[in-house]
């Protein structure tokens, strides 16, 4: 709602302040996080991450293309041929595993893949098709 909101600000060309304008932004993020193209679901598990990852602010330095990248990486079966691919698992079958809810232990590990993979220049998506 609230990015609904700063949205519509914008649309008056009113100056925004820097929160706003990171909440915005964020929301883009955000929006396009929950994109999935026609026959192209993603998975309980794998939604949980890419909205985990755009939630607790992984996304915030990605440009949109580079956000579209990271959910086709998590989507695509390119997460599990890269070196940290038993921990992609890992976090996948644990949030499967609890109910499709994220644990201490699934939190601590995800957070962990995720830090390795936005650390990396270029990300390992980016080479994706989008």
């Amino acid at each position: 709602a609230q990015y609904r909101e700063a949205q519509a600000f914008e649309k008056f060309g009113s100056d925004l302040d820097p929160v706003t304008k990171f909440k915005l932004m964020r929301g883009v993020r955000l929006v396009e996080i929950l994109r999935q193209g026609q026959y192209e679901p993603l998975g309980v598990s794998k939604q949980i991450i890419t909205i985990f990852a755009g939630i607790k602010g992984f996304l915030d330095k990605s440009s949109i293309e580079e956000v579209r990248a990271f959910v086709k990486f998590v989507n695509s079966d390119e997460a599990r041929w890269t070196d940290k691919s038993r921990y992609w698992d890992f976090v996948e079958e644990g949030i499967r595993l609890a109910g499709y809810k994220l644990t201490d232990l699934t939190r601590a590990g995800l957070s962990a893949i995720l830090a390795d993979y936005f650390s990396r220049t270029p990300l390992p998506a980016s080479r994706a098709s989008l």
